[in-house]
């Protein structure tokens, strides 16, 4: 019974470690367990024979037993049917192999068949195949790699489709065939895939389909196949075929393609305990470290004799970086193991010096000569390199154009190409090595290099080196250089030109220290240069100031302040700027760089000697594009202080010749009634003065006459004169004439100016002392007896920056009246030009001019044959002076006018609106007068004003105003008419109007100072106003005001009144609205019969007044409030009306369509505005009505609008990703790229006969990519799936409409003649047809804009890259600080994304706001401010608006303006990378808000409302505090243009001051 228990129990055993030993991907068959069960029962009965034969076939089962090289193959026959020709059997064999299964338990393999042929005669029939019952999995060392056997299931026909089987004959095992596939861990390799030729880590199984046509997934391993004879299991070397793989482990520790990649075409699978391959090698560390035990011969593995390495994709070539391929070469000698893959491995000659590239962009040249790899259970140990890498700065003379042919390296004896075309340039020798933790590079440096960049020569010293860093999968090199550099060039040498003749330019032995080149902005720098060798100029021996290495982009320029030595006995010298100019330019791949040409742009020439002075400045114009090549020189010459010579020309040419001369004398002046003590002269040829320069200027400054081939001659003169004397009264006059080139006058000028008591004497000499007083220790205690501590204490602190305020400015020498005036007679346009200006200051502004400058009166006078006119002053820009001190002032203003042109008659001033109570809009009594045509008049007005300013005494502060003024006009309206009257307006169109006002307001009370607050009690306040305004004659109207407030101890006795009065009929012109006198609809465009309307256009409707929004008008009974209603806007096109929405200015008095599509093209349409009047009734809005009918305004106006485009306009793009002109494109942020139109473009995209395209195509490449898009009618949307694209590139987008038939070519091009008219001017455009010419050509590019890809995928990866250096904080308060960061970033940020544009709906793309998650928010901000929020039920912020930023101030990251100033004018690009564009800014925003709440609620409890002691307690018994020390979180949120997909990212900023 034991032994019947002892066998079930070992039958057991086996048979589930027969099934744990099959393969887990497809299940065990069911003979397996009928084969296991049959060979114990033999084994326990012990039926074994020596061979098979039909007598032995009595009892069953019975079985043969060999061994063969220690494995013992037992065969079984279960069964056995009779035949009259044979016996038929059924057979299965067991192989007890020595390797162990996953569960360390001994294997077993089982074959079967069911149709074994036994003769009777004695012998098998045919040959004996018993399949592999299952697929089998047997590990090998440890679970590190496995080989899997394929067996087979169809016993009943004895098929095994070539797969593992064993034969037998009557004596028993006779030979096996296996089938199967090594495959190994992916702990160890992991495969490549064939397609993408990358690891897909994620995909972890791969399909396959066994023998019963079954698929299933198995692990993505590396996988050999193999098939062969063997005659024992022990004694297996078989060939397989291994896929492409790679290390598991990341080298760059991002992805894989900076591993090395090995593809195996051969390999040797040993599963041998006797034998080797005779071609293995094991690496030496094996025997080393003892890893062959017990024997090399019992070594199981894989070995790879031959293959090719892919190098790391860093690794780049001109040939692979357009294919994108690896570099590959041949390499020998690689196992792999139970310790993974091992081997050293190299390679000689790799890729010569004018193939091998850095990178894919602005990359350096380099060779590789030389790369051996190792590679140390399964460990990337280190790769050695050397070879040669070229500067970018060193010119490469052409290359000669030979073929080179390649051959694959081995590592035996790599072959030597044939020499390619080799750089003409020696590089720089280095060595270097790669491992997993680090890459180093170290440079021979030669003796000598071309820096043809600045056409120079450098000696490197030997502490100069380049390193090559691995950054992102690319090689980015940086050269740190040191040594001398020798200059030689002149304006003649070119980039591709050696110098000639005499250098300008000869500078020898200028060092350098730590100069840097890179691939990176910035491209070049240097710390410092310095002189030791002899420097020239122009054979001048000079010395240099300053030396500076300026980088803009990929422009590079090295500049040198010159002095340069004239005359070395008396020492005259003179001074320039000079800069060599060079170009980092890309060519291919390749960065590389010219010279770009010497910049000598000013000379200045300054010297003294013998009494004799002399300054002036050259500056020399090259290819200038308005003043072609050419100079401009100012000279100015002082003898003994005697006589004074000042000179200026300019000489140039572009396609014509010209210049310009003039020169003055002064000298000093002879005491007399009247003296001229200078004059001075010039003329000019083909020139004309600048615009922007005054007539009066006799010799301006710089370039200020510009070349004009139409002037043929100009001459100038000029006299300086004094009365008196020059402090008394000192001037100039002159005249200037320009003649044409017929002889014939084109423009005269007479100009003069005058200084009247310009200066003080002796009040420059008292300001200079107090300024040394003010600012020297030692001469404040000898000139004041006061030290600096004296002016630290109370009354100095408070009212020394009192009285500052007060008397604002410092007294200035330069005062007194000024006086200036010119005309100008323009003979080609027939026109007279005059003009005079007056200025007045005084000393501490007590009288000056109202105007800027202090300009008291300006007047201009002008007749051409159109229009006339005359102002001194006009009602918008008086003419005026005013006294005062302290605060204190009287202000006087006027104005008169008269002429064919008049600005429109001023409304009263608002402070008189303000006391009447009054909408200042009502009070513009002339609003339609002055919208109407006119035929010009007359007009004069004056005011008064008078202010105390803020006074005080003791306790008590005072402050009055007082004004009055009047304005009158009469004026030419032409035709216009009354509509209420019937009669053109006034006498014959002319008609007057006028206003007069007064106004007197003020404040008594006293002023509070506790230590907590500071607050005002009125006493008495008040103001009163009067106006009166008239219209006359014809009709006579007449309308005043008399109104007033009043305020007595702080509201104790308040109040207010106003009275008006209205006399006689206004004119009611002719179109106004029947709406008591009051025109609703002021103005509806397009204008009525416009003609060719941009089908863009939006149709505008403007009104007087608010509409749907209550406003009060003041009547006699009191005040009526009214609502203006919009009862229609709309568009037809015909009866078809067009859809659209409505948009309302900010003001509400302004109302835009905006239709859903463009206008349609070439059609006539009406525009209807209707609008009705409610006037409110017992709290109720009702209609007015008239004649029993609701009383409403209407307008109509018919248009026509004009072709619409064959394109998108820009302007019709409300935003679009990528955006329009965007610079940092994030190409994974979103799939879809797409374009939301303002206006519906349908028609570009419904003509069946076009085709249209998106195409993206990479700047400087033939790469252009097409992608299929689509465009939504309902929402006017373009959408398309972007393509992938590279990173750090510029892309341009286009639509692009092809014709689908070919196209005509013998359309004809037409033209369109449209004329403009505006404002009585007529101007024609001949514009030829683009669109009919371009569909003829059968193409055409509906929208195109570029943009450039950043150099991440992602906001997420962008924001990883950017790594902190320094918390930096800034002070606003003592208690208040802002945060900020310096980082180091390889990309800013671009306005796109922190400001937002035009075509990103002008939102910013990044919105930063903080996370509230730090201590000191939660513990000494929230309890206080927020937590009960409104404070005590109805204390709420007032000081800002918390709709910007929220209640709790959370959005108050606000963006640097300095670094918003440097992204949008596109320069400082190292600083924008080097600092952070946010500060986190909210401690300012907690204390306002703290200020804030606290005056509110201590003012309440002061005031008597005992309800908010508590509240109020709590704030008089803390304080502010100062911000904690610790980590502050913002979060960043990345929103795509229409809110489409928002990503965001946590970034940190940290107060580092820890004393709290």
């Amino acid at each position: 019974m034991k032994k019947v228990v002892k066998t079930h129990l070992s039958v057991l055993f086996i048979m589930l470690s027969v099934v744990f030993s099959y393969g887990q991907d497809i299940a065990a068959p069911k003979e397996l367990g009928a084969a296991s069960s049959a060979i114990e029962k033999i084994e326990a009965s012990e039926r074994w024979v020596d061979k098979f034969s039909n007598q032995d076939l009595v009892e069953l089962p019975m079985g043969i037993r060999n061994t063969v090289n220690n494995v013992q193959y037992s065969i079984g026959i279960t069964k056995a049917v009779f035949s009259p020709e044979y016996t038929t059997l059924t057979v299965f064999c067991r192989v007890d192999i020595p390797q162990k299964d996953k569960n360390g338990q001994p294997m077993q393999l089982f074959f079967g068949a069911d149709n074994v042929k036994l003769s009777h005669q004695g012998g098998i029939m045919g040959e004996a195949k018993l399949v592999l019952l299952g697929n089998v999995d047997i590990p090998f060392s440890d679970n590190k790699w496995q080989v899997s056997l394929y067996g087979g299931f169809d016993m009943a026909t004895g098929s095994v489709n070539d797969l593992t089987y064993v034969t037998i004959d009557c004596d028993g095992f006779k030979e096996m065939k296996i089938s199967g596939a090594v495959e190994f861990s992916r702990n160890l390799i992991l495969p490549i895939d064939p397609v993408s030729k990358t690891v897909d880590e994620a995909k972890t199984t791969v399909p396959k389909t066994y023998y019963n046509g079954k698929t299933v997934q198995i692990p993505n391993r590396v996988r050999g196949e193999f098939s062969f004879m063997a005659s024992s299991w022990n004694d297996i070397l078989v060939n397989v075929s291994l896929q492409p793989f790679t290390l598991k482990d990341k080298r760059n520790g991002k992805d894989f393609d900076g591993n090395f990649q090995f593809l195996v075409s051969n390999a040797v699978l040993d599963l041998s305990d006797l034998k080797n391959d005779p071609t293995v090698v094991f690496p030496e560390y094996y025997a080393k470290n003892a890893l062959l035990t017990p024997s090399p011969q019992a070594w199981k593995g894989v070995f790879i004799q031959t293959f090719d390495v892919g190098l790391p994709k860093e690794f780049q070539t001109t040939d692979t970086a357009s294919s994108k391929e690896r570099l590959h070469v041949g390499a020998q000698n690689l196992i792999i193991d139970k310790y993974g893959v091992s081997g050293t491995f190299y390679a000689d000659n790799v890729f010569p010096l004018d193939r091998g590239i850095t990178s894919q962009e602005k990359s350096w040249a380099y060779s590789l000569d030389h790369i051996d790899v190792t590679i140390a259970a399964n460990t990337f140990v280190k790769a050695n390199l050397n070879g040669q890498i070229l500067l970018p700065i060193s010119k490469a003379p052409q290359e000669k154009k030979e073929t080179a042919t390649t051959a694959t390296p081995t590592a035996s004896a790599a072959t030597t190409p044939t020499k390619a075309a080799q750089t003409n340039r020696v590089g720089l020798a280095y060595n270097g090595f790669i491992s997993m933790e680090e890459q180093q590079l170290v440079v021979v440096t030669k003796d000598s290099i071309a820096f043809d960049l600045w056409k120079a020569k450098a000696l490197l010293l030997p502490n100069s080196s380049v390193e090559l860093k691995l950054v992102n999968g690319k090689f980015l090199p940086k050269a740190n250089l040191n040594g001398s550099i020798s200059f030689g060039t002149n304006k003649g040498a070119s980039d591709d030109k050696e110098v000639e003749g005499k250098k300008t330019v000869d500078f020898k032995g200028i060092s350098f220290e730590n100069l840097q080149l890179q691939t990176v902005s910035p491209i070049i720098s240097v710390r410092n240069m310095g002189y030791k060798g002899t420097v020239a100029f122009g054979n001048f021996p000079v010395s240099i100031g300053n030396i500076n290495v300026a980088i803009n982009g990929n422009d590079s320029r090295i500049d040198f302040d010159l002095g340069i030595n004239l005359m070395e006995s008396i020492g005259a010298g003179a001074t320039a700027r000079i800069g060599i100019k060079g170009k980092m330019y890309d060519d291919g791949y390749r960065q590389r760089s010219r010279y770009d040409g010497l910049d000598l742009s000013a000379i200045n020439i300054d010297c003294k000697f013998s009494g004799l002075t002399i300054k002036g400045g050259l500056i020399l114009m090259e290819k200038d594009p308005v003043y072609g090549n050419g100079f401009n020189a100012e000279l100015e010459v002082d003898v003994a202080d005697v006589v004074n010579v000042k000179a200026k020309a300019i000489f140039g040419r572009t396609t014509f010749r010209y210049w310009y001369f003039d020169a003055a004398v002064k000298w000093p002046p002879t005491p007399a009634p009247f003296m001229i003590n200078g004059f001075g002269g010039g003329a000019y040829y083909k020139m004309h003065r600048n615009p922007d320069i005054a007539i009066g200027d006799f010799s301006p400054s710089g370039l200020s006459y510009t070349p004009d081939e139409k002037i043929s001659l100009g001459v100038k003169a000029l006299i300086y004169f004094h009365i008196g004397s020059e402090t008394i009264c000192d001037g100039e006059a002159g005249f200037e004439i320009a003649f044409n080139s017929r002889g014939g006058i084109n423009r005269l000028a007479i100009f003069g100016k005058a200084n009247v008591l310009a200066s003080i004497p002796g009040l420059k000499n008292v300001t200079d002392l107090m300024g040394k007083v003010a600012s020297n220790v030692t001469a404040k205690t000898s000139f004041m007896g006061v030290t600096e501590s004296d002016l630290k204490g109370s009354f100095a602190s408070k009212y020394i920056p009192a009285a500052k305020e007060a008397i604002p400015g410092d007294l200035s020498a330069q005062v007194g009246i000024k006086m200036a005036a010119a005309i100008e007679f323009d003979f080609q346009n027939h026109s007279l030009h005059a003009t005079t200006d007056v200025y007045i200051n005084t000393p501490g502004n007590f009288l000056s001019g109202i105007g800027e400058g202090g300009r008291a009166v300006w007047g201009v006078f002008h007749k051409d044959p159109k229009d006339w006119y005359m102002y001194m002053g006009t009602p918008d820009d008086r003419c005026g002076v005013k006294i005062g001190i302290a605060g204190m002032f009287l202000k006087t203003t006027s104005y008169f006018m008269a002429g064919t042109v008049l600005p429109g008659s001023p409304p009263p001033p608002p402070i008189v609106a303000q006391i009447l109570g009054v909408d200042a809009k009502e009070l513009d009594y002339m609003r339609d007068e002055n919208a109407l045509a006119n035929g010009g008049g007359l007009a004069f007005g004056a005011s008064l004003d008078f202010d105390t300013g803020d006074l005080s005494f003791l306790l008590f502060y005072a402050r009055f105003q007082a004004g009055m003024g009047f304005d009158i006009m009469l004026k030419d309206y032409q035709e216009a008419r009354c509509s209420n009257t019937g009669d053109r307006v006034g006498i014959n169109g002319w008609y007057a109007n006028g206003q007069s006002y007064a106004y007197l307001q003020g404040e008594l009370g006293i002023r509070v100072k506790l230590s907590f607050l500071k607050f005002k009690i009125p006493i008495i306040s008040g103001g009163a106003a009067v106006l009166l305004q008239a219209k006359l004659p014809n009709p006579v109207w007449m309308r005043g005001y008399v109104g007033g407030n009043m305020n007595i101890l702080g509201g104790l006795i308040k109040g207010k009144f106003r009275f008006k009065f209205e006399l006689g009929e206004e004119c009611q012109f002719e179109n106004a609205s029947p709406l008591g006198g009051l025109k609703l609809i002021t103005d509806v465009t397009p204008k009525q019969s416009s003609a060719d309307v941009d089908v863009f256009a939006v149709p505008q409707a403007a009104f007087s007044t608010k509409v749907n929004e209550a406003f009060v008008i003041p009547e006699d009974a009191g005040d009526v409030t009214y609502k203006v209603i919009l009862e229609k806007f709309k568009v037809f096109d015909g009866t078809k009306e067009i859809p659209g929405v409505l948009e309302w200015g900010s003001m509400k008095d302004k109302a835009n369509f905006i239709s859903t599509d463009i206008l349609p093209p070439n059609a006539a349409l009406k525009v209807q505005v209707e609008v009705s009047f409610q006037k409110m009734v017992n709290g109720v809005f009702e209609p007015i009505k008239v004649d029993g009918k609701v009383a409403t305004e209407y307008e109509e106006r018919l248009f026509t609008t004009g072709g619409a485009p064959n394109h998108i306009p820009l302007t019709n793009i409300k935003y679009s990703y990528p955006v329009v002109d965007q610079k940092y494109f994030l190409e994974e942020e979103y799939p879809k790229g797409y374009i939301q139109l303002n206006r519906g473009q349908d028609y570009l995209f419904e003509d069946a006969s076009w085709e249209t395209s998106i195409k993206l195509d990479q700047e400087g490449t033939s790469n252009s990519k097409v992608a299929v898009f689509n465009y939504n009618t309902s929402s006017n949307e373009v959408y398309y799936d972007l393509p992938n694209m590279d990173q750090d590139k510029k892309y341009n987008f286009s639509i692009v409409s092809n014709l689908k038939q070919t196209p005509s070519r013998n359309a004809t091009a037409a033209t369109k003649t449209n004329t403009i008219s505006n404002e009585g001017n007529d101007i024609q455009v001949r514009e030829n047809q683009a669109d009919a010419l371009s569909k003829a050509e059968g193409n055409i590019e509906r929208l195109s804009y570029s943009f450039n890809t950043s150099k991440y995928k992602t906001f997420n990866s962008k924001m990883n890259a950017i790594n902190t250096q320094s918390y930096n904080f800034g002070v606003i308060y003592s208690d208040v600080i802002y945060l900020t960061n310096t980082i180091s970033s390889q990309e800013a940020f671009d306005i796109v994304e922190l400001q937002g544009v035009n075509y990103s709906d002008n939102k910013p793309m990044i919105i930063a706001q903080s996370k509230l998650n730090d201590e000191y928010y939660a513990t000494d901000i929230f309890p206080y401010l927020y937590k009960d929020y409104p404070l005590h039920g109805s204390y709420s912020i007032n000081s800002r608006d918390t709709s910007e930023l929220g209640v709790i101030p959370a959005k108050a990251i606000p963006l640097s303006a300095y670094y918003m100033t440097s992204i949008e004018n596109n320069v400082n690009q190292s600083w924008t990378k080097g600092n952070f564009p946010f500060k986190y800014n909210m401690p300012l925003l907690y204390k306002q808000d703290w200020i804030d709440l606290d005056n509110q609620i201590i003012n309440a409890y002061i005031n008597g409302d005992t309800s908010v002691e508590l509240i109020a307690k709590r704030f008089i018994n803390s304080n502010f505090l100062f911000m904690r020390y610790g980590n502050y979180e913002i979060v960043m949120k990345y929103s795509l243009p229409g809110d489409k997909q928002a990503n965001e990212f946590t970034y940190k900023y940290k107060n580092m001051n820890n004393f709290r």
